[in-house]
C-alpha cells in the first residue's frame, strides 16, 4: 500500500577533497524530514552502504541519539509527520590517509520506494600547514593513562574536552598548562582529546 509519504534529508552529499589524516575524525551532518501527507507513516529504516573505505578507518552512523559504530544491518526508527532527525555520517582516521566513500540510505518501512540518501566522500591526505607545525608543541602524556593524564599546549588557560569514540562529551576541564585531568572515572577505551582556540586540533587517548 502507497503511503503518499516522503522524506529527505535537508542536504544530502557532503564531498571533503583536502582533508588532514591528522585530525581524528570527520563528520557530515544533515536533517532528514518526513514530510508524509499520511500520520500513520512514521515507521522507517537506515542502512549504511560502503563503497571504498580503508580498512584501517571507523564509519559511524548517528541518528538522533543513537549512534552506532561500523553498523552491519538496517535500524528502524520512528518519525512522525512533518518532525525532523538529525543524521551524522562520519570517519575516524587514526592517522592514516586514504579515500573513504559511504552512504546511509534512509527508507519507509511501509513503502521502501519512499527513501533518501545521506552520502560522504572524503580524501585525508598528509597535509604540511602552519597549524601543523604549531601542533608539534602539544603533548598529552602519559598515554595510555589509568588516573590522570597532563595537555599541554602553548597557551597559560585553555579548555579540553574529551569525547568517546561516537562523539559523546564525557568531560570538559578549563585547566593552567601543567595541571592534570583526572580521568580515574571514564571507562577504559579510546577517547578522543580536543583543544579549541586560535589553533584547534584533536588527539587519541588510550584510557587503562
Amino acid at each position: 500500500m502507497n503511503s503518499f509519504a516522503q522524506i529527505s534529508f535537508d542536504k544530502n552529499e557532503f564531498v571533503e577533497p583536502n582533508f588532514s589524516k591528522d585530525e581524528f575524525d570527520y563528520n557530515a551532518k544533515a536533517y532528514l524530514t518526513n514530510s508524509s501527507t499520511d500520520p500513520a507513516d512514521t515507521l522507517f529504516a537506515w542502512v549504511l552502504n560502503k563503497t571504498d573505505v580503508p580498512s584501517d578507518w571507523s564509519t559511524t552512523v548517528c541518528s538522533g541519539f543513537l549512534c552506532i559504530e561500523e553498523p552491519t544491518t538496517a535500524y528502524n526508527f520512528v518519525l512522525k509527520q512533518g518532525d525532523s532527525v538529525e543524521f551524522k555520517l562520519g570517519f575516524a582516521f587514526f592517522g592514516k590517509a586514504g579515500e573513504g566513500d559511504a552512504y546511509v540510505s534512509a527508507y519507509s518501512l511501509s513503502d521502501a520506494s519512499n527513501s533518501d540518501t545521506l552520502s560522504l566522500s572524503i580524501t585525508a591526505r598528509d597535509l604540511v600547514s602552519t597549524n601543523d607545525l604549531d601542533k608539534s608543541s602539544i603533548t598529552v602524556y602519559p598515554n595510555p593513562a589509568s588516573d590522570k593524564v597532563y595537555v599541554n599546549y602553548d597557551a597559560a588557560n585553555y579548555t579540553v574536552d574529551v569525547y568517546d569514540i561516537l562523539g559523546n562529551l564525557k568531560m570538559s576541564k578549563n585547566i593552567s598548562k601543567g595541571q592534570a585531568i583526572y580521568v580515574s572515572d571514564l571507562a577504559s577505551g579510546v577517547y578522543v582529546v580536543r583543544i579549541d582556540g586560535d589553533l584547534s586540533f584533536s588527539k587519541v587517548l588510550q584510557k587503562k
